[in-house]
């Protein structure tokens, strides 16, 4: 077995830091198979927090809307894109000039809707969440994401998810912010959690 590094999370860590008399341990939740049917998620934002009061809302249910709201336009504009994929493949003479001109504009616009979800996938992974049911959203909806055929986060944007997620359960279970320096990630700038 590997030696943990004295910044890493441990499970004694973990577990030690949720039993300090000072901060109630939230009930614990026994998640599904990947393969049951995928569970409603909780209402996180109306849930109370005990342990981080936040005098603003948490901003990480605002990334998460703006990603499920680029997520869905994509997702909408893709049948539409199939339609004129299918039209320009069989135009007939005459309309095909047209036809392959407004394909390329569809792909154009695919692009533009796949820009908007990559861009608010980006701010989704690395918003550090305000509060605990901030971070059981965030986690939340990558597994109802995940469930839908959809794994959202690649390899970088996990790492950063867990990251945030991270940086969210140790403020608020008193513990020292993780050292991102350490990780090769730069220390937060102010207003980014």
């Amino acid at each position: 077995m590997a030696k943990a590094e004295p910044r890493s999370i441990t499970r004694r860590s973990l577990v030690a830091a949720l039993v300090l008399p000072a901060i109630p341990a939230p009930p614990v939740t026994v998640i599904p198979a990947l393969s049951a049917p995928a569970l409603a998620a909780p209402d996180f934002a109306g849930a109370p927090s005990k342990l981080h009061a936040a005098a603003e809302p948490d901003p990480i249910f605002a990334a998460i809307e703006s990603h499920r709201r680029a997520y869905a336009a994509l997702d909408a504009f893709i049948s539409e894109l199939a339609d004129i994929e299918q039209a320009a493949w069989h135009a007939p003479r005459g309309q095909r000039r047209a036809a392959n001109k407004r394909l390329k504009q569809a792909y154009a616009a695919e692009r533009r809707f796949g820009d908007i979800l990559d861009d608010a996938t980006e701010r989704f992974v690395t918003i550090v969440p305000q509060t605990l049911q901030g971070a059981a959203a965030a986690l939340a909806y990558v597994r109802e994401r995940y469930a839908e055929g959809y794994p959202m986060c690649e390899e970088e944007e996990c790492m950063a998810l867990l990251a945030s997620t991270e940086a969210a359960i140790c403020r608020a279970a008193g513990l020292p912010p993780p050292g991102r320096a350490a990780h090769g990630h730069p220390p937060p700038q102010a207003g980014e959690g």
